[in-house]
């Protein structure tokens, strides 16, 4: 079932939690909507859920208008951060429970809830309650519940927060191999860029209740439309430095060998987008920064090396201005200087004041 919301607000008192929401989400699409604390996500996931009233604005499942519908009526499941469990109800219970309260005959229930056990291996936990099984257990059986329903829509509100980091990449791995397999459209909610980034068809970055941007996780990764969305995908974040858009053939940065490796023809894409010349923010990726040995004047000397096995993040400074490289395994040690090289393809100029990145064109489909 394909989910549409048309121009979601939502306002409590004076405050304006989502602005002006518009996205449509295809039938069976993995969509996360991610961003920080506070940016509006869960609350946009409570008005597609009919959990929250709307101050303005429509939701759609396929062409039919469920705005005013009542949750029970709109055929989804929902599985929450704290899994909502009962206590006192053994595993087997909790995952009937739904098709229980819909009426369904008893022995369908449990012919129901023993497939989707199985599914999530959870078969040998069945007769226990929830205090006696652990975190990762208690949300395989959440997300028991909300499948044994075949629901139409699934709504997840950061099922994996409480889990540790490695039963996060596990149960990760099991959730997206879940709902593709069901066909299931699933709307996900995280704060989670790497999470969102693993998971997601497309992800909708969201920040102070506007979606700023919605694409596939490479497009968002590699063509932000904002500063906001370059600065929080990616670990480590890209690195911003101040600009200023002098003229149609002059891009003045510090370090000056960012300067250097932008030719005028790109100089001039850049301006031709500009809304006018002045501060601009100039980005790169630390994983496009290229490191050379020492060619007679270096032109960064490096501050710190962080090896993380797989990869090692080198902090560096060039021109009194620090930075971060992410390369290979190296031998680079502190104090080293080297040479410091980057595609001109892989640099963003980024409007001051607005945020807009001049690197990424409104026509390409790419915004909200």
């Amino acid at each position: 079932m394909g989910v549409r919301i048309e121009g979601l607000w939502k306002l409590f008192g004076g405050h304006t939690a989502v602005r002006d929401v518009s996205v449509e989400i295809e039938d069976g699409e993995f969509f996360v909507l991610l961003g920080p604390s506070g940016c509006g996500k869960t609350t946009t996931l409570r008005m597609i859920a009919g959990l929250e009233n709307l101050s303005a604005g429509r939701v759609f499942f396929d062409d039919e208008d469920v705005t005013f519908f009542e949750p029970r009526r709109r055929d989804i499941a929902m599985v929450f951060q704290d899994y909502g469990l009962y206590p006192h109800l053994s595993v087997v219970d909790n995952i009937m429970f739904p098709l229980k309260v819909a009426g369904v005959p008893k022995d369908e229930r449990r012919r129901r809830a023993g497939e989707v056990a199985e599914r999530l291996e959870i078969s040998s936990l069945l007769k226990r309650k929830p205090p006696q099984i652990s975190g990762g257990e208690k949300q395989r059986v959440a997300l028991a519940r909300a499948l044994v329903r075949n629901p139409k829509v699934f709504l997840m509100d950061e099922p994996l927060s409480n889990l540790d980091a490695k039963l996060r990449v596990s149960m990760r791995t099991e959730i997206k191999r879940l709902v593709s397999d069901a066909g299931i459209t699933t709307i996900y909610v995280t704060h989670d860029q790497i999470e969102a980034m693993a998971l997601a068809t497309r992800i909708a970055v969201m920040n102070q209740g506007e979606m700023v941007q919605v694409g596939n996780p490479l497009e968002i990764y590699d063509r932000p439309a904002t500063r906001f969305v370059a600065s929080f995908i990616g670990s480590p974040p890209m690195n911003m430095f101040d600009g200023r858009l002098n003229s149609a053939e002059e891009l003045e940065v510090v370090p000056r060998f960012l300067g250097e490796a932008v030719s005028r023809a790109r100089v001039r894409q850049f301006y031709e987008q500009a809304p006018s010349i002045g501060g601009v923010v100039v980005g790169v990726r630390p994983e496009h920064l290229r490191l050379g040995a020492s060619v007679g004047a270096s032109n960064a000397v490096v501050e710190l090396v962080e090896p993380l096995g797989q990869s090692t993040n080198v902090y560096l400074r060039a021109d009194a201005t620090p930075f971060v490289a992410v390369t290979n395994r190296t031998t680079l040690q502190v104090g080293d200087r080297v040479d410091v090289q980057v595609d001109e393809s892989n640099i963003h100029v980024m409007d001051k004041e607005t945020g807009r990145n001049f690197a990424v064109s409104p026509d390409d489909g790419l915004g909200a």
